[in-house]
């Protein structure tokens, strides 16, 4: 059980005795025992108030838990800890010709995942610290840009799209023995 799931396990037993708590003073008010119906909620309003604390306590935990990833995230990785950024090269060039050699960002992505899948690492599968980008997409995407700079990709596609180039239609002939 991770501390989440405790937070949620703990504050779901205060919240059903703070119901519990309610239920029992509505009932001694209704049946007029009136001391046994402020005992209880007097019982209700400190249990109300341990449930604010403890989800006080949840978001200040929440805020160190998210402060200290980030921290372990920008960490440098060492070489070899992530797949190569010169691994992409072949499987995005061969993505291009299978989708007719141009197509948006995303669906190359897409097919560069099914063919690297296996030798991804875990690492690469991780959030960068923006919280939205993995790590073996980024990876991509700067390979791309070396591509482009080496005429293997088009410079001037539109925004989104990713287009092969005849030196890269060539490139991966080339280089197709080592795409296997």
């Amino acid at each position: 059980m991770d501390t989440n799931e405790a937070f949620d396990v703990l504050l779901d037993e205060l919240r059903q005795a703070l119901k519990n708590a309610q239920d029992a003073g509505t009932q001694a008010f209704q049946e007029g025992r009136f001391e046994e119906a402020r005992v209880a909620a007097k019982r209700a309003e400190d249990l109300a108030a341990h449930i604010g604390q403890l989800e006080s306590l949840r978001q200040e935990w929440s805020a160190l838990v998210k402060e200290k990833s980030v921290k372990q995230r920008r960490k440098r990785l060492r070489k070899g800890e992530m797949t190569p950024q010169a691994s992409y090269r072949l499987p995005i060039l061969r993505a291009l010709v299978e989708l007719g050699g141009s197509a948006p960002v995303s669906a190359v992505l897409d097919r560069v995942y099914e063919m690297m899948a296996a030798e991804l690492k875990e690492v690469d599968l991780e959030l960068l610290s923006d919280g939205r980008s993995v790590r073996w997409r980024n990876a991509a995407q700067w390979e791309r840009a070396s591509m482009v700079n080496d005429g293997l990709l088009v410079s001037g596609s539109p925004r989104g799209i990713w287009e092969i180039t005849e030196a890269g239609r060539a490139y991966l002939r080339e280089h197709r023995a080592e795409f296997s």
